[in-house]
């Protein structure tokens, strides 16, 4: 095992500057009292800090700081044409319902009463010509069955 040489001016302890020290170190202890003293009482409780008083609202109504960045415009370019294009689409499906209902409406004008009655008798007809084919068709036929 490797020992390290000892400093014999520090390792005496009536060396000069060893007793230097010691009055320097007893000095600040004299000096501040019982500051540096060893109490038996265990542990100290820690200081009760108090919250530091809250600052008095004031009536300003001041503007926030400068809130732009150095390409505040071009940010502001970019939104307003992502407004711009979704405002265009809204005006494109607003047309679309337009046009829907328009079309509702005039269908709605055309289907009365007597284009139901007109239509109802067209599908009596259209019936009995169907059941006078179906009739004709097992005639000519006659492996149908």
């Amino acid at each position: 095992m490797k020992t390290f040489p000892r400093y014999p001016r520090l390792a005496h302890a009536h060396s000069p500057r060893i007793r230097r020290i010691g009055i320097a170190v007893a000095a600040l202890v004299a000096a501040a009292g019982t500051a540096f003293a060893c109490s038996d009482s265990g542990p100290s409780e820690p200081p009760d800090l108090k919250e530091p008083e809250k600052c008095p609202e004031t009536d300003c109504n001041c503007p926030s700081g400068p809130g732009s960045t150095p390409n505040c415009l071009e940010d502001l370019i970019a939104k307003q044409a992502a407004d711009i294009a979704a405002a265009k689409k809204a005006e494109a499906f607003k047309k679309d319902l337009e046009d829907l209902l328009n079309k509702a409406k005039a269908a709605n004008q055309d289907y009365t009463r007597a284009k139901y009655e007109s239509l109802i008798k067209q599908w009596v007809e259209l019936d009995g010509c169907i059941a006078a084919f179906i009739r004709k068709f097992e005639c000519a036929l006659p492996c149908w069955r």
